[in-house]
């Protein structure tokens, strides 16, 4: 009997060493396909980490912006602009899409109404903070009053795979905003003085948010209900278009157009130093932490052409992964369904949905 248990237990053993090489192997296999992903113009174009392969994944999409990958679920996430007719009057529309990473499976999350492209003005009634009653007032065109649950315009959103809810900044009036993926339960933020968000960022391990603030120069951060606000970096020398997070070495990374720099500070903001100088305006900027590279895109004033650049995490290593291109609004980096689900205060790593193809 003892001999017989002995024989089970080696083979269990056996089975379970298995497993794990085969896991390993497959998380080898799909970190090895990593894409870059860019929206560019009206299309959203892939790219094999060192610029090899580009490819079409989305194109004549209606004026898309921000770009963003759930790793958990394999979804491509990003928004487009464009108008519609609302009550007799023009409109601009915001709608917020998804799909598989090789673009198919479209479909809407969540769409709303804003300004349209030729501008005009907004009315809010805000009583003790409540508001009310909207109304939007189209250039050239009588205004008309909006459900203020209609109202949709990001400027930037973000994805929490775990909870599995989107967060974007709402500019009429500012204010953060988050919803479940299928669009309901749309609830406030509360932040005080809140003003001009430009990018958001999640630390889903710290149950955190984090964003830019453009006119006063600075990243804040809360807690996902509101509370603990604080300010990272405030006043800075130029305002901050864009900034990504290594939440594993709590390091925050951001652009500095002006100066044509790269810079990163960790997370309590006390030491900021510059790792990358002498680009041509630095815009979008993401972390890859797993092959620890960060990449960004470049726009040279005089050519008005764009690049993608990239390098390690310490600035060194700079090079161009792709060049010669339009407009650049986004960047966002799939690891294949490498996700990384480990809580801030554990040891520990979980893989999940790694997918080889």
């Amino acid at each position: 009997m003892q001999d017989l248990l002995r024989k089970q237990k080696c083979i269990l053993y056996v089975l379970l060493a298995l497993v794990l090489v085969v896991g390993i192997q497959n998380v080898s296999l799909a970190r090895g396909k990593e894409k870059l992903y860019w929206v560019e113009g009206t299309d959203i174009k892939r790219a094999n980490l060192n610029g090899t392969n580009v490819e079409d994944v989305l194109i004549g999409l209606s004026s898309p912006k921000e770009i963003t990958i759930d790793l958990r679920n394999r979804k491509l996430y990003w928004n487009e602009y464009g108008t519609e007719e609302f009550k007799g009057v023009t409109l601009g529309t915001n709608t917020l899409l998804r799909a598989n990473p090789d673009g198919s499976d479209i479909e809407e999350v969540f769409k709303g109404y804003a300004l349209p492209p030729k501008g005009g003005g907004v009315t809010v009634q805000c009583i003790r903070g409540i508001c009310g009653k909207v109304w939007i007032r189209p250039a050239g065109e009588a205004r008309v009053e909006i459900d203020p649950k209609l109202l949709f315009r990001p400027r930037c959103f973000a994805i929490n795979s775990l909870e599995e809810q989107i967060y974007w900044d709402e500019q009429l009036p500012t204010q953060l905003k988050r919803a479940n993926f299928n669009g309901t339960d749309v609830e406030d933020i509360k932040v005080e003085k809140l003003a001009s968000v430009w990018d958001i960022k999640l630390d889903i391990k710290r149950d955190q948010v984090y964003w830019v603030e453009l006119t006063s120069r600075s990243i804040r951060r809360m807690n996902s209900d509101g509370t603990d606000l604080e300010d990272i970096i405030t006043k800075w020398n130029v305002p901050i278009l864009s900034f990504d997070l290594d939440v594993d070495a709590k390091q925050i990374y951001f652009t500095n157009t002006r100066t044509g720099t790269i810079q990163r500070t960790d997370f309590n903001g006390k030491k900021v130093e510059q790792i990358v100088s002498g680009l041509q305006g630095p815009q979008e900027i993401v972390v890859n932490a797993r092959s620890k590279r960060i990449y960004w895109s470049s726009w040279d004033r005089q050519t008005d052409l764009w690049k993608i650049q990239s390098a390690n995490l310490n600035g060194s290593d700079v090079s161009d992964v792709a060049t010669e291109l339009n407009r650049i609004r986004g960047l966002a980096v799939d690891t294949e369904g490498v996700f990384d689900v480990s809580p801030a205060d554990k040891l520990t790593t979980t893989w999940a949905h790694v997918k080889v193809q």
